[in-house]
């Protein structure tokens, strides 16, 4: 059994730790909001391209942008399949959504 334990105000965290939660909340939001212009930048410079792979080096950073295509698999419904114990009858195919990947490889200094 769980039981709810009260605690003291800002026994676990301090206000501090209340003010870094908020930063990094905004943070991650407006880094969400970049991205995604980012991404669909990358999806229409490699249409504009015809290319779904390129690679550019800058200050020892090399960026490998290349797109994944939407793709069909096959997945089981194994809920179904433990009650009925078949297999065949309770797969389906399901679509895998395409996405644009970024690659960041660091140089090693010598």
């Amino acid at each position: 059994m769980n039981e709810v334990v009260e605690t003291k105000k800002n026994e676990l965290l301090t206000q501090k730790d209340f003010d870094l939660i908020r930063e990094y909340d905004e943070i991650s939001k407006r880094y969400k909001v970049w991205k995604d212009s980012k991404i669909e930048s990358f999806k229409k410079f490699l249409e504009e391209n015809d290319t779904d792979d390129y690679k550019v080096s800058a200050d020892g950073v090399t960026y490998h942008i290349y797109e994944t295509k939407p793709y069909k698999k096959r997945q089981t419904d194994t809920k179904k399949m433990k009650e009925e114990g078949v297999y065949d009858l309770y797969t389906r195919d399901v679509w895998v959504k395409g996405s644009i990947r970024v690659q960041v490889e660091y140089e090693e200094e010598e």
